[in-house]
């Protein structure tokens, strides 16, 4: 049945819930490495799990407290300078930039020296941290442009003295527009005010693209979102309310891999109110669809479906279908609809005695056919924002793997390769015998010599390579075997 609409609100987000929620992973890594004072951290404005996670390493501390320094060294340029001038102090005993000279030293970091003024003692922090940031790559996701990351600790180095406070000004001048005023090389844009630089991985990496004239994608976009727990319970109340649910998925209009994620979200206990899953292919569906009863403990069943016209799907109404015989006839009361499809409202509205819950994805669905679902009391939600990239390699790779397979065994069904078949042909030919532990030693050998060469069009042929003999004067021992196998 469809639910009323108070019902269903229970199930619906409200107007101040977020569709989904974005990491914070990376922003934390760049606010801590530029410096970010740590009560940033425990405010939870970003992520303390990623402080103390890069406290734990050397070049990362040692980043963190230049830039500190270098901030220090704009901020309170003015009192420094007099500091170091008239008060014959130096930066480890001056009180804004002790501390940070302090943490290097005992990272064996020491960059003091004697007669230093600020316009040495800035370009040289400067070149520290160029000559540096590179060891902190490996702190960051592989899909993460480094080099765009890596341009934001590109501080100048110029020494003119003019050109020192000119820089030095537009920082002051603009501090309120740095993130928690640590400084960083930025091109500052309308929209970048007071701490939305570092707000959450989204917001920080689509802004840093842009300046690097490259489009943060919508598969990157996959990459820093996941759908708010919010959403979760609700799937996960659903499930809990029912008798007995069933899982429809037109394979045609819905990704396999935002599929696999959405069910991964789920705790033990909603995934086992899952009774079967229904898969609904034709030609056109992906193949991963014939690998997902590796991934879940339910009942799978393949339905594919032929095209009786070349450009006409029967997919939908074979659904419908079989959504009726689990309905009056296995008595399903309760059914997960995975597609994009706007067709199935007339499902939806007509079996109203089942409940019904829509899986969609975002691109692939209307504005008119959202505020249609949610007049009528049917709960949704969007399964591309389960997706992580992350969590989702290993499918990825499962499933290319597989397919790998299939064209190997494919391709290669005829080819074999027998190495007793190989030895025996090898011992008549050229009239040399062998005992059976001889036979076997060898084979062993041959087996563990064979390579794979690819070349430039990427075929790929098996070889053997020749053996080596090795030179007498290399021999320990004259009359052993004198070559390598």
């Amino acid at each position: 049945m469809c639910m009323n609409p108070a019902e269903a609100k229970k199930l619906h987000k409200t107007d101040d819930d977020k569709m989904y929620i974005c990491s914070r992973e990376i922003v934390s890594k760049v606010g801590y490495l530029l410096g970010v004072t740590t009560s940033v951290f425990e405010d939870d404005r970003l992520d303390k799990t990623y402080f103390d996670e890069l406290n734990q390493y050397r070049e990362a501390r040692i980043i963190r407290n230049l830039c500190i320094l270098y901030t220090m060294l704009n901020r309170h340029f003015a009192k420094i300078q007099g500091e170091l001038k008239n008060n014959l102090k130096n930066l480890d005993t001056i009180e804004n930039t002790s501390a940070a000279v302090k943490a290097l030293q005992e990272d064996e970091l020491d960059i003091v020296n004697a007669n230093y003024s600020i316009n040495k003692y800035r370009p040289m922090v400067a070149r520290e941290i160029r000559s540096r940031i590179g060891t902190c790559s490996k702190f960051f996701p592989e899909w993460v442009v480094w080099q765009y990351i890596e341009k934001l600790f590109q501080f100048p180095t110029v020494e003119q003295d003019k050109m020192q406070r000119k820089l030095c000004k537009q920082y002051t001048d603009n501090m309120t527009r740095y993130p928690y005023g640590m400084y960083l090389k930025w091109n500052f844009g309308i929209y970048d005010n007071s701490n939305s630089i570092l707000l959450d991985d989204e917001t920080f990496l689509s802004r840093l693209y842009k300046q690097n004239n490259c489009q943060f994608t919508e598969s990157d976009q996959s990459k820093v979102r996941k759908e708010n727990l919010h959403t979760q319970q609700n799937i996960e109340r659903f499930l809990a309310q029912s008798h007995k649910t069933v899982a429809l998925v037109d394979c045609e209009n819905c990704d396999p891999m935002k599929f696999y994620a959405l069910l991964e979200s789920l705790s033990s206990e909603a995934k086992t109110k899952i009774q079967k899953i229904i898969l609904f292919d034709d030609v056109n569906a992906s193949s991963v669809w014939r690998l997902i009863d590796r991934y879940t403990s339910a009942a799978i069943n393949h339905c594919m479906t032929e095209r009786l016209l070349g450009g006409k799907s029967v997919v939908d109404l074979n659904l419908v279908v079989s959504c009726c015989q689990e309905h009056y006839v296995k008595n399903a009361d309760s059914f997960l609809l995975f597609s994009s499809d706007s067709d199935y409202w007339s499902l939806i509205s007509k079996l109203d005695t089942a409940r019904f819950y829509v899986m969609f994805e975002h691109e692939k669905t209307s504005d008119a056919v959202l505020e249609h679902l949610t007049e009528n009391g049917v709960p949704y939600c969007f399964i591309d924002r389960f997706y992580h990239f992350e969590s989702s390699l290993h499918l990825r790779e499962d499933v290319v793997r597989l397919e790998c397979e299939d064209y190997v065994k494919q391709h290669c069904e005829e080819f074999k390769l027998n190495l007793n078949e190989m030895l025996t042909k090898a011992l008549s030919a050229t009239r040399i015998t062998m005992s059976d532990d001889e036979r076997e030693s060898f084979k062993k050998y041959l087996f563990n010599s064979l390579c794979f060469d690819k070349d430039d069009n990427d075929n790929v042929t098996v070889t053997l390579p020749p053996y080596t003999c090795k030179p007498v004067d290399e021999m320990e021992n004259k009359d052993s075997k004198n070559c390598d196998y």
